[in-house]
């Protein structure tokens, strides 16, 4: 996974504690559900942020964090207008209400 850990880093920190525990347990949990080697899975996870960005797409739409609360339907649908429909999947922290994640379900051939 050497070359690919600045990319993983930049765009899959964990909010928690150590990145490569963190990676681990994306690995063992999610990645060895796959039939890809660890390298593939997480070069795949990169190449799908990269087509999907989600950060841009909200920035373009204004949706910056700091800006204070931003209602939760806003950011659905930005997200579902800039992938065609892709309907996505919000994590939210209960006590805080920041966004913590944002999912997105593709199937094996990485089509929504």
């Amino acid at each position: 996974l050497d070359p690919l850990k600045p990319g993983i880093a930049n765009v899959w920190p964990s909010l928690t504690g150590n990145d490569f525990g963190f990676w681990t347990h994306e690995w063992t949990v999610h990645g060895t559900c796959s039939t890809m080697t660890a390298y593939d899975y997480f070069k795949l996870a990169l190449d799908l942020y990269a087509k999907s960005n989600i950060k841009d797409l909200l920035q373009k739409k204004n949706i910056t964090p700091g800006k204070g609360p931003i209602n939760r339907k806003d950011i659905e649908d930005a997200i579902k207008v800039a992938t065609g429909g892709l309907a996505p999947q919000l994590s939210c922290d209960q006590n805080s209400g920041n966004l913590l994640e944002v999912r997105l379900c593709f199937d094996t051939s990485t089509n929504p």
